[in-house]
């Protein structure tokens, strides 16, 4: 059976809150599902439209000759935080469908919107959460009737869904098939090229309101050191790659784990420059500077807001004294750090958006990303909207602001915190230096 597995390009079209970014990072949950396929006999071939910037018609002309043919809405990267406009994805995957009849449909946007999103892609089958031991299971038997976590329409356009999937055991799969990714086309522009996403974890025991959660299931899951090492280095023989990002939701939820990790980095010589995703109250001074004797460079900490009150009415369950001292042990020990703020949370005024963003610049970390909170299907946030969203994938909490008000302010914080003469004056550093050209680039693309 010849499989061909799509990862669509997204920024042909301009999405409902303006343009798309298309970062290109390497779609992990593909390569992993492409590691099952050939265990069981397929053929199998990987499209990273988004890599190739390959537009719908394109992706069409390169489908033809498949038996079958998987395309996903959201990357691993982007399962916390799906395109809120699934515009580029239905009009490549309806194309795709065309070109190749049994053609399924995997990520944030068929789980959430199953029967919406069969109807307008014409595609056969959809995927109800995390996608590769379905995506599998349909390969091999072709008719989606009665397989777990599959959805597809009956003869008279109802919706029909096997029963739920239990989450995979991530140890017990086959490698990623590092070898259909193509090198050296993959960065990551706090980092740099010679780039690879690696997931050591699974699921996420916090129950942040904002934080879209249906592809990873309820429960925590590790893959063990020993897993985690041989993806590393079959990606490192494969691809040559030296950067690597650890896409964990939160990758030092067990302390013991990531030292572990550490230590067996540092008795390989330290062979990657890579950086992780993880809560303040979740890291001391001793845990992060381990991690930065073992090559972690930059650590990514979800904030949020400014304000005490609205981090405990979305159930963040960390103080902004955290905050604080996580940034400050960063600081000490020449780590840089990424943070990400919110806009629009609920109840949320324009006193405490200001808040926020003096909170931002008091914190002072490496970068700072401010963005428009969405009310992602599922979450606690698009539960408690005082009215029905008349979007499934609502752009922003419509009670307190306009999209416009939000988007403004997103735009001024971002100006104030990069503009300040303090943080110019870093960015003229050396290391900066060496990324001052693609984050200028980015930069002017968020002011759009």
């Amino acid at each position: 059976m010849r499989v061909l597995l799509v990862n669509p390009f997204w920024g042909f079209l301009p999405g409902k809150k303006g343009p798309v970014y298309a970062r290109p990072f390497p779609p992990v949950e593909l390569i992993t599902l492409a590691g099952l396929l050939r265990a069981q006999g397929h053929e199998v071939q990987l499209l990273d439209a988004a890599q190739q910037r390959l537009w719908p018609l394109q992706v069409a002309a390169r489908a033809r000759g498949f038996d079958r043919a998987f395309i996903s809405s959201s990357n691993l990267d982007r399962w916390c935080c799906p395109e809120v406009d699934a515009r580029p994805f239905v009009e490549t995957a309806r194309a795709l469908a065309r070109a190749c009849p049994d053609t399924t449909l995997l990520g944030a946007h068929p789980t959430a919107l199953p029967q919406a999103m069969l109807v307008q892609t014409g595609a056969r089958s959809a995927i109800l959460g995390e996608p590769e031991l379905t995506a599998a299971a349909l390969a091999t038997a072709g008719d989606p009737r009665g397989i777990p976590g599959a959805a597809w329409l009956d003869a008279d356009g109802a919706l029909c869904q096997g029963a739920p999937r239990a989450p995979m055991d991530l140890d017990a799969q086959p490698s990623p098939a590092y070898d259909l990714l193509e090198p050296g086309v993959y960065q990551y522009e706090l980092l740099g090229s010679d780039f690879m996403v690696f997931e050591y974890s699974r699921g996420c025991p916090y129950r942040c309101g904002f934080c879209h959660r249906s592809l990873y299931g309820d429960d925590f899951r590790p893959k063990s050191l020993d897993r985690l090492w041989s993806e590393i280095s079959q990606a490192r023989g494969m691809l040559g790659i030296r950067r690597a990002y650890f896409m964990d939701v939160e990758f030092t939820l067990q302390r013991d784990r990531v030292l572990a990790l550490c230590d067996r980095l540092q008795a390989a010589g330290n062979p990657l420059q890579w950086c992780c995703q993880t809560r303040v109250d979740r890291v001391d001074r001793e845990l992060l500077a381990a991690m930065h004797a073992a090559g972690c460079d930059l650590v990514h900490f979800g904030v949020e807001a400014g304000s005490q009150r609205v981090l405990d009415s979305v159930g963040k369950g960390i103080t902004l004294g955290q905050a604080e001292q996580a940034l400050g042990w960063c600081r000490e020990l020449g780590m840089r750090t990424a943070c990400f703020f919110l806009a629009g949370l609920p109840g949320q005024t324009r006193a405490e958006l200001d808040e926020t963003l003096r909170f931002a610049q008091r914190l002072n970390p490496t970068y700072a990303s401010f963005h428009v909170a969405v009310p992602y299907p599922g979450t606690a946030l698009h539960a408690g909207m005082a009215a029905p969203p008349s979007d499934a994938f609502p752009t922003h909490l419509a009670d307190e602001f306009e999209l416009a008000e939000l988007e403004a302010w997103v735009q001024r914080a971002f100006l104030r915190f990069y503009l300040r003469p303090g943080a110019i004056v870093r960015r003229l550093g050396s290391r900066d230096l060496l990324h001052a050209r693609r984050l200028l680039r980015i930069f002017l693309w968020y002011l759009g």
